[in-house]
Formats: C-alpha cells, sequence, structure tokens
C-alpha cells in the first residue's frame, strides 16, 4: 500500500457502460459513470472519451504529465457509523465567498478479481480496487462557525459484494465536478 493512499491521493474507478455493446459487460458499470466521464471530456473540449481515463484535480492526466501539487482550501473531514450513514464537515482554510459546496460521498469496493468472458482480455483475470460502488451527492449547509456540514444515509444494501470497502469523500462547488479537497479510508 503506498503511503500517501488517502492522504495525497484518494483513487476512484468509476467503470463505464461504454464497451457494453461489444459484450464486455462489466458488473460495475453504471450508466452514471459514463454520463461522469462524459461530462469531464466536455469540459475539456475532447471529441471522444477512452478508458482507462485518468484525471487528477478535475484535469485530463495521462502517464508522464506532470501533478501540480493541490491547493489547500481547507480540511474535510468524515464520520461513518456503523450502519452506514454518516456526516461530512468541510472547513475552508479562509472565510469563503462560496455560499454553496457539495460533498460527494463513494462507497467504494476492493481485493476483486473478475475473469472476463470476450474482448481483448477473454479468459484473463484482472484485478480490480477502489471500485465506486454507490456515490450520493450532499447539498452542504452553512454554519455560524463558517463550515458547511451535510449528512448522509446508508447505501442501498443492494451493493454487489466485494471483498474489501472504502469510503471517499469530495468536495466541489454545484455544477462543477473538480474535487476541491478530498478524504477516504478502508472501512472496517
Amino acid at each position: 500500500t503506498d503511503p500517501g493512499l488517502w492522504r495525497k491521493f484518494v483513487p476512484v474507478a468509476f467503470h463505464v457502460t461504454y464497451w457494453d455493446y461489444l459484450g464486455w459487460n462489466d458488473p460495475f458499470a453504471q450508466s452514471v459513470f459514463t454520463d461522469r466521464q462524459r461530462a469531464y471530456a466536455a469540459a475539456w473540449n475532447a471529441r471522444s472519451v477512452y478508458t482507462p481515463g485518468f484525471v487528477h484535480q478535475g484535469r485530463e492526466w495521462r502517464p508522464g504529465n506532470p501533478t501540480p501539487s493541490p491547493a489547500k482550501p481547507g480540511i474535510l473531514t468524515v464520520e461513518h457509523a456503523s450502519t452506514g450513514s454518516g456526516t461530512v464537515r468541510f472547513a475552508p482554510t479562509t472565510p469563503s465567498a462560496q455560499k454553496n459546496y457539495t460533498a460527494t460521498v463513494a462507497i467504494l469496493g476492493g481485493d476483486v478479481r473478475i475473469t472476463v468472458k470476450s474482448g481483448e482480455n477473454a479468459g484473463r483475470s484482472l484485478s480490480h480496487d477502489f471500485i465506486a460502488l454507490h456515490l450520493a451527492a450532499i447539498p452542504l449547509t452553512a454554519q455560524a462557525d463558517g463550515t458547511f456540514t451535510g449528512a448522509f444515509s446508508a447505501p442501498p444494501t443492494t451493493l454487489p459484494a466485494t471483498p474489501r470497502r472504502a469510503l471517499a469523500a469530495w468536495i466541489s462547488t454545484p455544477n462543477n465536478q473538480t474535487p476541491l479537497q478530498a478524504t477516504g479510508g478502508w472501512l472496517p
């Protein structure tokens, strides 16, 4: 495990549906994740989407590209109860002129192996980690102390079974997918 995991970077793998028509059905793909990738591509004025596609701090990233140090917008904390529900708190570093923030909370699956049935990887067993299984967008409410808070409900009980689970959360402004701050960790 990389020592920077959850502190320096928060990986989330959004499996997409656009290969399904070729018979390459991915059990973790969701159309909302495909839509998310297309929204990023539109923001970058890209003419197409591809896999694997990497996003770093809201920008398209390819191996070899520099990864600039992020700004330090504030402190994001998440409290996760054993019931699956929880709270999010964002404390901006400086008083915020921004009046609205959205927290996105993702339940992730890990240590997954899938045997591919068709396509260029047919017969291969592929490992997957940090698979987005469920996303919840939570509008945060401004508090008198300058922080922003919100609560999230437990995810559906119908999520695919995975050997390992994690939670990732990030803050953005409404109508903008670019994360301002992110955090995460493995779940018990």
